[in-house]
């Protein structure tokens, strides 16, 4: 089932966390709530989402969006090509989600399964898996790309804080992430950090001065990477720390490719990954 309407929205709840999605712009997810608190996760949009557009500030700089089968590079595709469509409905329960779409730049075709766990969990598991139906690879770049509210203070922790590169402003160089980056790039300002080219990262974690936390994390082998754009009011309304696990290292997926650092299905094939967010007190 296509879902042509983007103010239809599918909200998912199991007593102590829910998600609301919008399956016909792009799947976004436009609210993740903590319902134990009452704590809204995601920065909220400042006007509403447009189905087709091509500027990506037309999302209002909000919510969490799928970035495939790039983020740059491409002048037709803006932070990829699957955020502005219609995703298919392939199956919907109270706590779960199955939506589907196909890029119309590459022609892979782009499972997303979410489910929240029973009830009483704050865990949210979202299963990816891009089908290739040519008879030819091809490299792509999926990127998560959630704008969590994080008020300045908050902490980005990871396993390895010196084996990273920062990408804003360019050119890429090596720079330690910092532990409190929106206190890093001041307000009005933006950055972006890269784990290093050859590491392994598998999980980040947010802590906020009010002691909430949102902990992230990713497994398959084509989830080698993760960037971290932080924005301190320069585009979205509010301070955003935006963790993106990634299956290629920095933004655009030619360059990536040509190193030898981008996701890469084969004729045919297949790739699958996970990604699992859980939500403390």
């Amino acid at each position: 089932m296509i879902v042509d309407d983007p103010s239809e929205l599918v909200r998912l709840s199991n007593g102590a966390m829910s998600v609301t999605t919008s399956p016909g712009l792009g799947s976004a997810l436009v609210s993740l709530v903590d319902e134990r608190s009452g704590r809204e996760w995601l920065a909220q949009a400042q006007h509403p989402r447009r189905l087709g557009a091509l500027n990506f500030g037309s999302t209002a700089f909000s919510g969490w969006d799928e970035m495939f089968p790039t983020i740059t590079g491409d002048p037709r595709a803006d932070h990829g090509d699957v955020w502005n469509r219609s995703w298919s409905v392939d199956s919907c329960s109270g706590t779960r989600l199955v939506t589907t779409v196909v890029s119309w730049t590459t022609g892979l075709v782009l499972t997303r399964d979410l489910s929240l766990d029973a009830a009483g969990s704050t865990v949210m598991t979202m299963g990816y898996r891009v089908v290739n139906p040519t008879n030819a690879p091809v490299a792509f770049l999926w990127a998560a790309h959630p704008q969590f509210r994080c008020p300045p203070g908050t902490l980005v922790e990871v396993r390895n804080r010196d084996a990273w590169w920062r990408s804003d402003p360019a050119p890429a160089a090596p720079e330690e992430l910092p532990l409190r980056p929106l206190e890093q790039v001041g307000r009005g300002g933006t950055g972006k950090w890269w784990s290093d080219p050859e590491g392994h990262e598998r999980w980040l974690t947010l802590r906020t001065p009010a002691n909430g936390s949102l902990a992230l994390r990713w497994s398959g082998s084509v989830t080698r990477w993760i960037g971290v754009w932080v924005d301190y009011e320069a585009l979205a309304a509010e301070p955003v720390i935006v963790p993106e696990p990634a299956t290629a290292w920095l933004d655009d997926v030619i360059s990536a490719e040509r190193g030898g650092r981008a996701a890469i299905v084969p004729a045919g094939g297949s790739e699958s990954w996970r990604l699992v967010v859980e939500v403390g007190a």
